[in-house]
């Protein structure tokens, strides 16, 4: 059963926590879809995984890229996996309907941000029928993801 899980942003930005759940991603030995709200949202990710952290690494393209299908992190704004990822990251407000073709999607929500706070809302109700498991997980003060339903 796919798990679609709900991350409430409200101790850092999408800037910081992405690239830590892409990490954990790879270290799983699993491949990542990004969906983002736009193509220039894609160019902004794009650059943003390249220098978000010199000691650290996460191999990842787009479209404009060679070979797609070799990329583990694979950034987009339409509905494609030429991945085949088996994670799917949604940034609001991104969105996707076939979300049971993944293992997990992970839809990212500033809690600040009353647009992106009443999109979330909107797909958790969405979803309330579904036959896919919803968790929701809030960061602490430090940062942590906590488990909260």
């Amino acid at each position: 059963m796919t798990e679609v899980r709900f991350y409430h942003l409200n101790a850092s930005n999408a800037e910081k926590a992405l690239p830590q759940l892409l990490q954990k991603t790879l270290e799983r030995d699993k491949r990542a879809l990004v969906k983002l709200p736009d193509a220039e949202a894609v160019d902004r990710w794009n650059e943003h995984l390249w220098a978000y952290d010199d000691g650290a690494f996460l191999p990842h393209g787009s479209i404009k890229d060679e070979d797609p299908e070799t990329q583990p992190i694979f950034l987009t704004h339409v509905d494609e996996n030429p991945a085949r990822a088996e994670y799917l990251f949604l940034l609001g407000p991104a969105d996707r309907e076939d979300l049971e073709t993944f293992d997990m999607t992970a839809i990212l929500f500033d809690g600040s941000d009353e647009t992106t706070l009443g999109w979330a809302r909107s797909r958790w109700l969405s979803l309330k029928e579904s036959a896919l498991e919803r968790t929701y997980w809030q960061q602490n003060p430090a940062g942590r993801w906590a488990k909260k339903s």
